[in-house]
């Protein structure tokens, strides 16, 4: 229970996360550059307010071009432009940029990889919730009722695994390439939560039928318990995301660290309408945006992650950016291959026109 209200930290991220102006190291033989980062927000609703326009701020503020990945125009500009009105040293700099993106579709999340792909030639940074430098992955479904996307494939799961494994997956080589400059430091940060421990028993991810379980005996597939599970679900796609990933990676040579965060309760308009009556007072207990984004931007930019790499690859890190054990599900190597096996086949046949 205290993980979810989170620990207070003493790593502060307005003060702790370091400078990172000219980190990127030489930008083709001129000047020194700032280290590039693409983060993942959701921007459904009108304040745009949440998690990750704490992260964009606080890597923006601390000297990194940071591309803000959302599917609104008008609501992404409206963040961007609250963060340079807060910050104008950011808007001098013209750090913050918008990416069109949206992670319902996959053949859409491709198209917006490329585009950025046409604009920088690194990634230091990946900021997103299923998933820095490094990257941060935060554009994340919450618990919601059960729905198909056009494609067949339970919508949360198409945003917050599928969507997010696209991504990744073609920005992978920009972002090894970036890895492998002289005193480069990329990483890959998962938004994750406590809830992918409220997940029971899994029989595998060996089907379509397996990976679209509706959970529905928990009550019923569109009460607020039901959506949790299939939220912690994703959450627990998630961990078997990272692990697989960072094998990978691993295998090829590259010094990529992947890890992934939870926040804690934090109160964003977002998870405060998915509430039930009866837990709206908790909103009161909730998190500040930036507190909440403290694990992530600890995961994403800390030194102390690239010192203790073989300690923090594949961790999973507390509100206060503390390492915490995992349940023996969550890193079960066995899930992470057939998972990333079987979304692999899917989005194949996506891409192919065959679903």
């Amino acid at each position: 229970m205290l993980r979810l209200f989170g620990l207070q930290s003493q790593w502060d991220p307005r003060n702790n996360v370091p400078d990172l102006t000219g980190k990127g190291g030489p930008c083709d033989g001129r000047e020194v550059c700032c280290p590039v980062c693409l983060t993942l927000m959701r921007t459904d609703f009108s304040k745009s307010a949440g998690i990750g326009s704490a992260i964009v701020e606080q890597l923006a503020v601390h000297g990194a071009k940071v591309y803000m990945g959302a599917r609104s125009e008008e609501r992404a500009r409206a963040a961007i432009k609250k963060i340079e009105d807060a910050n104008p040293g950011v808007k001098a700099k013209g750090l913050l940029v918008w990416l069109p993106l949206d992670l319902t579709e996959p053949k859409d999340v491709i198209k917006s990889a490329d585009d950025f792909l046409g604009r920088e030639k690194r990634l230091d940074i990946l900021a997103a919730r299923q998933l820095t430098i490094s990257t941060v992955n935060n554009a994340a479904r919450l618990a919601t009722d059960y729905e198909l996307s056009d494609h067949g494939i339970e919508l949360s799961v198409a945003i917050n695994h599928i969507g997010h494994f696209v991504l990744v997956e073609h920005l992978m080589p920009v972002l090894t390439a970036t890895a492998a400059r002289p005193d480069s430091d990329s990483r890959v940060v998962i938004l994750s939560s406590d809830a992918y421990s409220f997940c029971p028993q899994l029989a595998g991810f060996k089907s379509m039928d397996q990976l679209n379980n509706p959970y529905s005996s928990y009550k019923t597939a569109t009460t607020f318990f039901g959506s949790t599970i299939r939220y912690g679900y994703t959450k627990l796609m998630n961990e078997h995301f990272k692990i697989e990933l960072q094998r990978r990676l691993n295998a090829e040579g590259s010094s990529v660290i992947v890890l992934s965060v939870m926040p804690g309760l934090v109160g964003t308009e977002n998870a405060v309408a998915k509430f039930p009556w009866w837990m709206k007072p908790m909103a009161a207990f909730s998190r500040s945006l930036t507190d909440g984004a403290t694990s992530a931007l600890f995961g994403a930019a800390d030194p102390e992650v690239r010192r203790q790499r073989e300690r923090y690859e594949c961790a999973y890190l507390g509100s206060d950016g503390s390492i915490v054990k995992t349940t023996a599900q969550a890193t079960d190597p066995e899930l992470a291959a057939d998972l990333w096996c079987l979304t692999q086949e899917i989005v194949d046949k996506i891409i192919a026109g065959q679903m």
